[in-house]
């Protein structure tokens, strides 16, 4: 009953705007796949890239492919981002008023899976539109695995690095707004900024991306959740840091007789 009454406190213009939010990006992720699926996939004839053609600064990070590195790579995409949702279900499993921290940890997760919508679909849209290729094909023994399903020419923003610094934008507006004990965010915040930094070096060292990939990757990943994040706190967020005033009232008064 307490579930209904904190959800009913969310006006109607609220709930509509965070709609909208989730269908656009629920487009924009669309667009994305429907993009992927539809365009002619690039083919490679056999010819070596030339390495001196790419830029001064790219050209001194770029390597080779190196598969062990490339697949460590994706374990921490996953870590960084199972980290997220563990903090977020920690603070409602250690906290008080089971049903008031429910609907802030439901609302939560819910923002995260928008700023995976808008950052998935804006790096996977930007990687077909630019058409980048990779490092590794400007060495010997490129991925074989890249150059059949055509990724190896979708090289820049790096899709890694987005995933990872969304999920770091979005964990550090989280900790200012439930105003997490600052002696505890230094501590949550290193749980997430030194894989997602370790995961934009191994996507440079194992050959999947130039320096300048990585580098834009992580800024459009953090840019876009931290946007997401506080548009959504702006338009509806805002009125769940407070409890209905008859409930607060009504738990001010069972912890007065306790």
């Amino acid at each position: 009953m307490q579930l209904m009454v904190y959800y009913m406190t969310m006006e109607r213009k609220q709930i509509a705007t965070l709609a909208g939010v989730f269908l656009l990006g629920c487009m924009i992720m669309g667009a994305s796949v429907w993009v992927r699926q539809y365009e002619p996939q690039p083919t490679w004839d056999g010819t070596q890239y030339v390495l001196e053609e790419v830029n001064s600064l790219d050209a001194a990070f770029a390597h080779a492919y190196n598969a062990p590195l490339d697949s460590l790579a994706d374990c921490l995409v996953i870590a960084v981002n199972l980290t997220v949702l563990v903090c977020l279900s920690a603070r409602f499993l250690r906290g008080g008023k089971k049903a008031f921290l429910f609907r802030q940890t439901a609302y939560d997760v819910f923002v995260f899976v928008l700023a995976w919508l808008y950052t998935g679909g804006a790096f996977r849209l930007l990687k077909n539109l630019a058409g980048r290729v990779r490092p590794y094909m400007y060495f010997p023994n490129p991925s074989i695995e890249g150059i059949q399903d055509g990724d190896f020419c979708r090289s820049w923003p790096s899709g890694h690095s987005a995933s990872v610094c969304l999920a770091a934008g979005f964990f550090l507006s989280w900790l200012i707004i439930r105003k997490v004990r600052p002696q505890l965010c230094g501590v949550y915040f290193s749980l997430l900024f030194v894989p997602a930094l370790a995961t934009m070096t191994l996507r440079v060292f194992s050959g999947n991306h130039f320096l300048t990939d990585v580098v834009s990757g992580g800024i459009l990943g953090f840019a876009t959740s931290t946007a997401v994040f506080w548009l959504c706190y702006t338009a509806a967020g805002r009125s769940l840091d407070m409890l209905p005033t008859g409930i607060a009232e009504k738990q001010g008064g069972e912890s007065g007789t306790s």
